[in-house]
């Protein structure tokens, strides 16, 4: 009886090797976990929480093969102010729109040109890639802006295909843009000049109150004058569009992800209460 020859199924387990390495790569999970302990230890946590706990997670891990991307990190106090104002939805939606699929480095936002487009993981929303020149910086140095918001704190994090930068402020939608196409009113944020806090101090926002000289006679509820609240600076307006439960059905998509700590969307990893929309 002849013996068989195990050429052809070392010829053929050899092939499955050599295609199986070529396998597209994706971002690992360790690779994201970096990026969101740079986000919190880099003073944008609510941006690194939200990315943890939600679906956005699973986008920058199963997009597509060779995606590459850029994330634009709002600042904490106006996710804070969004998470207040707005539902899970609608707050998943705002954080797609700062995820370019892109992967731009710190010397590439130098080097790209000014108005260069860039798409977002947000159905037809691009980002705007622009510069302008810092007269604070004492040299005259660019600085990056996208739509508008500078980018102040670029580098937080890079690898291969992914790369994160810190932003002035948060990226408002569009009047031409909304998620899915329908049209909606000029967003009231953001400004080109906003303070690092993100918020918007206008005179009209809201008066505090005043330092009273100490009075020490007793007082009666009907005698006090009520201190006047502030109108909390919500940082922008949200399109109809964003606040249609039907478009992304939190049963679908919403903030599912790897729940860490307190399991609260926007919640600090170390004792901030929770800053983000309730699961």
């Amino acid at each position: 009886m002849a013996k068989s020859n195990p050429l052809p199924l070392f010829l053929l387990l050899l092939l499955v090797f050599l295609c199986s390495s070529n396998t597209v790569a994706r971002i690992t999970e360790n690779e994201v976990d970096s990026a969101i302990a740079a986000l919190r230890s880099s003073g944008y946590a609510l941006f690194g929480n939200g990315i943890a706990v939600s679906d956005l997670l699973f986008d920058l891990l199963h997009h597509g093969p060779n995606a590459s991307f850029t994330l634009f990190a709002p600042t904490d106090a106006a996710l804070f102010a969004l998470g207040i104002a707005y539902p899970a939805a609608a707050y998943l939606r705002v954080l797609r729109q700062h995820v370019a699929v892109r992967h731009l480095t710190r010397r590439s936002l130098r080097s790209i040109p000014s108005g260069t487009p860039v798409p977002t993981l947000l159905l037809s929303r691009h980002l705007i890639i622009s510069h302008r020149r810092d007269p604070v910086g004492g040299e005259g140095l660019d600085v990056a802006t996208v739509d508008g918001v500078d980018v102040v704190l670029p580098g937080i994090f890079h690898c291969k295909d992914l790369a994160v930068h810190g932003l002035n402020g948060i990226l408002a939608p569009r009047k031409s843009e909304s998620s899915d196409g329908i049209p909606y009113e000029q967003p009231v944020w953001p400004d080109k000049h906003l303070p690092p806090d993100g918020f918007d101090h206008t005179p009209d926002s809201w008066t505090p109150a005043g330092s009273p000289a100490p009075d020490l006679s007793p007082i009666s509820p009907d005698a006090v004058s009520p201190v006047p609240m502030p109108a909390y600076p919500y940082p922008i307006t949200l399109p109809p569009s964003f606040l249609d439960e039907s478009y992304s059905p939190r049963s679908k998509s919403g903030w599912k992800g790897r729940h860490r700590g307190t399991g609260k969307v926007g919640a600090s990893p170390t004792s901030s209460p929770a800053a983000g929309p309730p699961l």
